[in-house]
Formats: structure tokens, C-alpha cells, sequence
């Protein structure tokens, strides 16, 4: 739970952090189909922005427990690449869903050791 505490972290929880409706899923599963196949899995947290009773937009919050030297960020960049298609896999899954475009859906990973929030 002392993860949770770093502001970077509080921070990207907060529904504050948003404008509007929001609706938040945790552990939300997900079947996708692909070009090559299917993808399947869970998106830690899913928040789903709305206006007018419709889904306008929805940011993905994938938290990781990574050791990671914060004060290196050739360190913090390659973990950010290496986690990148992950993230783009579920932006693609969630625009399908909702029926978003992909500038419609954004994705951070939070780095709950450092305390770290990197848009992906």
C-alpha cells in the first residue's frame, strides 16, 4: 500500500485528474480480435470518460512493480518501450469496444515502486 502513496501515483488515481463523467473498471476483461488472431487478458484499471450518457474518450492505467532506477531515465525510457506494445494492444481493444478511434483512448504506466506515471 506505501506504493500508492508517491504523488505521482495518487495523482493518476485521482478522479480529479479528469473533466467530466467518469466511470472507472479495475481488472476489466477484455477479448479482442486481430489480424492474427485474438487477445484476451485483463486492463488493470480503465478509466471511461462520458458525456451525454456516451463514451467520448478512455485512458488505460497499467500498473507495474518493476525495480527501476528512477534516477536513470535511459533505464525508465527502455522499460516504457518495452511495455509499449502491451499498451498499444489494449488501446486497440478498448477503441474497439467503445467504437474510439485510437487518439480517443490513452495509456500510462504506473511504476508503483518508483512512483513513477509515464504516458505511453
Amino acid at each position: 500500500r506505501s506504493w500508492l502513496d508517491a504523488p505521482a501515483i495518487q495523482e493518476a488515481l485521482t478522479r480529479a485528474s479528469y473533466a467530466g463523467e467518469v466511470r472507472v473498471e479495475q481488472e476489466m476483461p477484455f477479448v479482442h480480435r486481430q489480424p492474427d488472431g485474438i487477445l484476451h487478458g485483463f486492463i488493470d484499471r480503465l478509466v471511461i470518460l462520458e458525456e451525454g450518457g456516451g463514451v467520448v474518450g478512455a485512458e488505460i492505467l497499467d500498473f507495474k512493480t518493476d525495480f527501476l532506477d528512477a534516477t536513470d531515465p535511459d533505464s525508465v525510457a527502455a522499460k516504457v518501450e518495452y511495455y509499449r506494445p502491451q499498451i498499444e494492444a489494449y488501446r486497440e481493444a478498448v477503441a474497439g469496444l467503445f467504437g474510439l478511434g485510437m487518439g480517443g483512448v490513452s495509456g500510462k504506466l504506473l511504476f508503483l515502486r518508483p512512483g513513477l506515471v509515464r504516458e505511453v
